[in-house]
């Protein structure tokens, strides 16, 4: 089973002050879900674990740069295709 998790820190309305807190939202990610998210942005969705031996030299560049303190993450496929990730 497989969740989408976004967390960001509370603060007042004007962002003013240290965080109060953190807000958390989960998601469960099966088939139906990848297949909602990939039609609303119009695009083709997979997941796959970190230790999968199905990873794609994209997904495994993707993974040392983040390992290394990257926020973001581009790969392109050819000279019209990009693939995208960020953390």
């Amino acid at each position: 089973m497989y969740f989408f998790l976004s967390s960001q820190p509370v603060f007042h309305s004007d962002s003013s002050g240290p965080p109060r807190g953190t807000v958390i939202f989960a998601r469960f990610l099966d088939a139906k879900e990848l297949k909602f998210l990939g039609d609303l942005l119009k695009a083709g969705l997979m997941v796959r674990r970190k230790d999968s031996p199905l990873l794609s030299q994209g997904f495994l560049e993707a993974h040392k740069a983040f390992l290394e303190g990257a926020e973001d993450f581009v790969f392109p496929f050819d000279s019209t295709q990009v693939a995208g990730t960020a953390c």
